[in-house]
């Protein structure tokens, strides 16, 4: 399949999973599944998807594509709370109503200033877009998950014990990227800091830890923390920073299996590390394919053998699958069976990965149509898949009707009245650290369970 196909596919399947208020769908994870709230999700996807339709834009010289990022610098926008967080941006842990989470309102933001620049770029108006990242990094990035003592970012607002490299990560492109756009250095301190927090978590095989609890080292999130570090080091010239790049890369190519793809991890387990083999993310492991190619111009070799694996992957509709192996996590033992349907569906928050590296890849100005989602059904090993372009069908030992309409998959009136009354208080709450906001996320998130 060639990569204009990829892409046309791929585009159609999304249009599918687009409601009035933004992206939406079930979500699978390593970590946890949101199969309850399928509404509209204001998380990490949109970074991808932003980027994408921009660089189509440029490509083909479409202006649909220059539009559809509007219209999703929009969505974010006009669904920020006033306190800053995005509605319902905490990706497989929704609804999270307006607690915030990395790295998805820090790759939210990230996609508004690829919007800002082009629209700057072309002179046309973007403060509120910049206005929207401002509020953002000031209201819950700085004042909310800065740990001045660990000189690093907290994962989550209600959780402050773990830093997670990868999240800083994200914090650091972001915090770069409005640096280089204000030309100032009102944020380096902070990125800086996160970048040597980033260091200090990688292991002597190269491999950098999850958190510093420091129990698992992810292929995916090493991945996620290389191009983060690649800028710091353009930005400051320090070596440092681009060894532990390079260290990263060496790590990731050796989790490469031509055959299966690029495996999980290791786990600590009674002081030895053990290979854990799955789950292999498929969509995801766009972005371990994207931190190659950038580590390319630092001599590391050609990624065509995992651009030709990653196509092969994608599904009869467009969509790219989520994993092979989800319901074989943390077990060390190999599965050559059929995929599970957690594996097999496809998540907006995931495709977006998918979309911006085949995008990237795209070098001929041919224009761009997406192509008519087809009906796709696949017997896994544990329920038959079905999908069309308004619904999602699982019918096994668990039995799910995703409709793509849909706030939630039991289509439960209460709690969309529920979910309309938390989106009102957000935008009359104006102070974030209010214990007042703490106790009603509690009762609104327990009416939504």
């Amino acid at each position: 399949m060639n990569i204009k196909k990829a892409i046309e596919l791929n585009l159609g399947w999304l249009d599918s999973m687009h409601q009035k208020k933004g992206f939406s769908g079930p979500v699978t994870h390593y970590w946890k599944d949101s199969l309850n709230y399928i509404g509209p999700s204001l998380d990490w996807a949109y970074e991808g998807l932003i980027i994408s339709f921009i660089s189509l834009f440029e490509k083909t010289g479409q202006k649909e594509f220059l539009e559809k990022a509007v219209m999703l610098g929009d969505e974010l926008v006009e669904n920020q709370n006033s306190f800053g967080t995005f509605f319902n941006s905490n990706f497989e842990s929704n609804p999270s109503i307006f607690d915030g989470s990395t790295p998805h309102e820090t790759a939210a933001c990230i996609g508004l200033m690829h919007l800002v620049k082009k629209l700057d770029s072309m002179g046309q108006n973007f403060e509120k877009y910049l206005n929207a990242v401002k509020k953002n990094i000031e209201n819950f990035h700085l004042k909310i998950l800065w740990d001045s003592k660990k000189e690093a970012f907290f994962q989550y607002r209600f959780d402050k014990k773990l830093h997670v490299p990868n999240k800083n990560a994200t914090i650091v492109e972001l915090l770069l990227l409005v640096d280089d756009f204000l030309k100032e250095e009102k944020y380096f301190y902070y990125a800086k800091k996160s970048s040597e927090f980033i260091i200090a978590q990688q292991h002597k095989n190269g491999g950098i830890f999850q958190s510093d609890s420091r129990k698992r080292i992810i292929t995916f999130y090493t991945a996620r923390c290389i191009p983060a570090l690649i800028q710091m080091y353009k930005k400051t010239n320090q070596k440092k920073f681009l060894n532990s790049a390079l260290k990263a890369g060496k790590f990731i190519e050796k989790m490469f299996s031509p055959k299966n793809g690029f495996y999980f991890g290791l786990m600590k387990q009674k002081n030895e590390w053990l290979l854990f083999k799955y789950p292999v993310f498929i969509a995801g492991s766009a972005d371990i394919i994207r931190a190659i190619i950038e580590l390319q111009n630092f001599g590391k070799k050609s990624v065509s053998e995992k651009i030709k694996w990653f196509l092969s992957k994608q599904n009869p509709n467009g969509s790219f699958p989520t994993s092979f192996g989800m319901n074989k996590k943390n077990q060390a033992t190999d599965y050559s069976g059929k995929p599970f349907w957690r594996d097999i569906i496809g998540v907006v928050g995931w495709n977006d990965k998918a979309l911006r590296l085949l995008v990237s890849l795209l070098k001929k100005r041919e224009k761009i149509k997406p192509l008519q989602i087809k009906n796709f059904e696949f017997e896994c090993e544990d329920a038959f898949f079905k999908e069309t372009k308004s619904k999602i069908i699982i019918s096994g030992k668990e039995n799910f009707v995703f409709k793509k309409n849909a706030v939630f998959s039991s289509n439960n009136f209460f709690k969309k009245i529920i979910l309309k009354l938390a989106l009102i208080y957000s935008q009359i709450f104006k102070d974030y650290k209010s214990n007042s906001v703490g106790f009603t996320r509690k009762v609104f998130n327990f009416l939504l369970k």
